[in-house]
C-alpha cells in the first residue's frame, strides 16, 4: 500500500485514500480507502475511544458484501481497515446536482432495495436518521450504503422505517426541486405506506408500495415548488418559535 493520504474523519475513526497493488505486478494499483481508529487525544470531548470499532466493522462489511452491498473489503486487521474508495457524492448533494428526474428515482429506489434486503436479514444497519451522511452515490447513480460499525442483528430492524423519514423530509423536497427538476414526493402517501409497513409486520406488497410512492412522483409547476417551500419554511419558523428556551423556563428542572 502507497500514496497513503489524509482524507477525513468522523467521531471516532479517521479516513485516508492509498493505492493497493495488485496480485499481478502488470495490474494497476487499485485505489482505497483506509480507516483507522482516531488517538484518543483527538476524540472530541465526551467520546470515548471504542477498540474493538474496526473489528465490528471489518466483520459486518464481510457480510455486507456476501449480499452485495457496501464498498468491496480488502484487508482488515487490528489496526485498521481497507476496503474500495467510493467516487461519489453524498445522496443529497447528488439529487441536487443531478438534471434527469427518472436518475435521482432510481437511486431512491436502489437505496430502498438495499435496505429492504437487510429489513429481510433482521439487520438494522443504524445511523439512518440522517442518511446523507451514510449514502454515496456513483457518477452512474449506483448509490453505495457506507459506515456498519454499528449494524446488529434484530427482529425488529428499522432500515425501511428510518430512510421513510428521509423520503418525507425538506431536506430532500428541497433536492428533489433544484435545478429545474421541480420532482415532488407523495409526503402522506410515504407515511401511509410506512406505517402499514410496520404495522403489518414488514410484508413485501407494503414495501412495494412504498417504492411505488417513488415511482409515481411527479414534476410539478414552478408556482407548486414555491408554494411548498413557502409552507415548509413556516412550518420550521413555527416550531421554533413555540420551542421552550431553556434559560426561560422556570419549570425546566436542569439535571
Amino acid at each position: 500500500m502507497r500514496r497513503k493520504t489524509y482524507f477525513s474523519n468522523g467521531n471516532r475513526g479517521v479516513i485516508y485514500t492509498a493505492e493497493l497493488s495488485g496480485a499481478d505486478a502488470h495490474a494497476c494499483p487499485v485505489k482505497v480507502a483506509v480507516k483507522e481508529l482516531l488517538h484518543e487525544k483527538l476524540l472530541k470531548p465526551g467520546r470515548i475511544s471504542c477498540p474493538t470499532a474496526l473489528e465490528r466493522e471489518a466483520r459486518w462489511l464481510r457480510f455486507m458484501n456476501q449480499h452485495g452491498i457496501g464498498p468491496t473489503l480488502h484487508h482488515a486487521d487490528a489496526k485498521r481497515v481497507v476496503m474500495e474508495f467510493i467516487p461519489g457524492r453524498r445522496i443529497l448533494e447528488f439529487i441536487t446536482d443531478e438534471h434527469d428526474t427518472a436518475k435521482c428515482k432510481q437511486v431512491l429506489r436502489a437505496v430502498l432495495q438495499q435496505l429492504r434486503r437487510l429489513d429481510v436479514l433482521d439487520v438494522h444497519k443504524g445511523e439512518l436518521v440522517r442518511p446523507d451522511r451514510h449514502i454515496l452515490v456513483r457518477d452512474d447513480g449506483t448509490p453505495v450504503l457506507i459506515d456498519f460499525e454499528r449494524c446488529k442483528h434484530t427482529t425488529t430492524p428499522q432500515n425501511i422505517l428510518q430512510v421513510c423519514q428521509f423520503l418525507a423530509s425538506n431536506s430532500l423536497a428541497q433536492a428533489l426541486a433544484a435545478n429545474g427538476k421541480r420532482l415532488a414526493l407523495d409526503c402522506s402517501g410515504v407515511r401511509d405506506c410506512c406505517r402499514a409497513y410496520k404495522g403489518n409486520g414488514y410484508l413485501e406488497r407494503d414495501f412495494e408500495s412504498i417504492l411505488a410512492v417513488v415511482e409515481t412522483a411527479a414534476v410539478i409547476s414552478a408556482d407548486e415548488v414555491e408554494c411548498r417551500a413557502k409552507t415548509a419554511a413556516n412550518a420550521k419558523s413555527r416550531k421554533t418559535r413555540h420551542a421552550p428556551d431553556i434559560r426561560t423556563c422556570t419549570h425546566i428542572r436542569i439535571f
